[in-house]
Order: C-alpha cells, then sequence, then structure tokens
C-alpha cells in the first residue's frame, strides 16, 4: 500500500509541471493576398528590405525580439501540381526536400531545408503562384514546432 502512495504522489508531482507548462497563444490573421494563418499572437510585423521585396518577400513577422522569424514570399509559377512544384524545388541545389508529394504531404505544403543555411521552409501552390514560408533558424527547435503548427493552420482560400 506504502508503494502505491508513493506512486500516486509522484504521479501527482509530475502532473502538476506538465499541465503549468505554458502553452502558446495564437490569433488568426487574414492576409490581404487572400490567406490565413494562425501565428503566436506575440509576434509583430516587420519591414521587408527592398531587396528582399524584388525576390517575391512580402511579409516578415516573427518574435518582438528577433529571434524568430517567418518570411512570406510568393512568386509566379507555371507549375500546374504540387508534383510539378517538387521537381522545380528538387533541381535546386540549396534545398534538400523534407516532404515529398508521394507522402501525402502535410496540410499540402512540401517541406524542406536549405543546406547552408540556418532555415527551413514549406512551399504550396495558391492561386497561380507560389506560397512560400520561410522560418529561421531552423536550429531552434521550438522555433521548428511554431513553424509545424502554422503550416498546419494555413487557410488557402
Amino acid at each position: 500500500m506504502k508503494k502505491m502512495i508513493c506512486c500516486l504522489l509522484a504521479l501527482i508531482a509530475l502532473i502538476a509541471p506538465a499541465t503549468a507548462e505554458d502553452v502558446c497563444e495564437s490569433v488568426r490573421v487574414a492576409f490581404e493576398d487572400g490567406f490565413s494563418l494562425s501565428l503566436p499572437a506575440d509576434w509583430v510585423r516587420y519591414d521587408v528590405a527592398p531587396e528582399l521585396s524584388e525576390a517575391g518577400f512580402i511579409y516578415c513577422l516573427g518574435s518582438a525580439d528577433g529571434a524568430r522569424l517567418m518570411y512570406v514570399q510568393r512568386w509566379n509559377t507555371g507549375c500546374a501540381d504540387l508534383s510539378e512544384l517538387e521537381a522545380s524545388l528538387s533541381s535546386r541545389p540549396e534545398i534538400e526536400l523534407r516532404t515529398s508529394v508521394s507522402d501525402g504531404e502535410s496540410a499540402g505544403f512540401l517541406t524542406y531545408n536549405f543546406t547552408d543555411a540556418d532555415c527551413s521552409g514549406c512551399a504550396t501552390l495558391f492561386d497561380g503562384t507560389v506560397l512560400n514560408l520561410l522560418f529561421l533558424p531552423q536550429s531552434d527547435a521550438e522555433n521548428m514546432l511554431l513553424a509545424a503548427t502554422i503550416m498546419e493552420s494555413a487557410g488557402l482560400e
């Protein structure tokens, strides 16, 4: 009986910290481009540098201290489906694909890492364009969990 009580007390001691964990609050953001994402409530918007704007970057959002960033990029494409986008991305030497169309890609996105940068991305087709989300730093495990949550939340109207 004493062992059972000790086990129950140990279980209760473990439950308290687990339930006290801070859950990241999120807000649904509808972008003027016609898509929406659930983002951490404490994130802010940053200006996109002109040279990045020329490359199709339209938004930069992230933590207030700038330690975690998400860039949103769009560019025109002739890809008719995700298989063609996959072929296009896989031909780029700086990209290492993490998912493929045959994997049953998550939320309709193809995920990838940059081979020589601390950055991950996910891309999908949206309204005749490629919608690309870039997350950095990739080395931040919590940031990559946020990235997966954001990707799963995508509403492509």
